[in-house]
């Protein structure tokens, strides 16, 4: 996998909007941004969320922008999974030249719409917050993960299936 460097400014960022949707949800939770290629940018509480989830909210979030697109629908935003014990939900972070994915659990007695609702204006400040700083970091060669490729390649076999007929 290719390393790269977060801008510290946006870290800082990252940190401030996670302070203040901590300061927000009063309930149990885990939260993380990170790139859609699963490096972690800031996480709540710090070390607790496992290195595999940023890697699997990146390729979910993928997922859910192929399948948006198939139908389309543009471009997925989020995606919301509810579980047995507790409820997940995955938002696009569109920092322009840095997509990040923004990762919230919470227990199930969480209101779905409250979670979406804060998480979507986290989302949001940290988007403002970086466009007015005015910076944006160079584009970055991202390596393309198993499931991009396969996708791709399902993508383009339609295509050419759709042409035959």
């Amino acid at each position: 996998m290719l390393k790269r460097k977060i801008p510290d400014s946006l870290v800082r960022i990252v940190h401030e909007e996670l302070d203040a949707l901590v300061k927000r949800l009063d309930t149990p939770f885990e939260v993380c941004v990170s790139t859609r290629d699963g490096m972690t940018v800031a996480d709540y509480p710090p070390g607790k969320i496992s290195l595999r989830l940023p890697v699997m909210a990146g390729t979910l979030q993928a997922l859910g922008n192929s399948i948006a697109t198939e139908c389309s629908l543009t471009s997925c935003h989020n995606v919301m999974l509810e579980g047995a014990n507790s409820n997940m939900i995955l938002l696009s972070v569109p920092c322009l030249q840095e997509s990040l994915v923004l990762m919230v659990i919470a227990d199930r007695q969480t209101s779905l719409g409250m979670l979406l609702c804060f998480a979507r204006e986290c989302s949001e400040a940290i988007c403002e917050k970086w466009k007015v700083l005015g910076e944006a970091p160079e584009p970055q060669p991202v390596e393309e993960t198993p499931l991009a490729r396969i996708l791709r390649g399902l993508q383009g076999r339609a295509s050419r299936t759709s042409l035959a007929e």
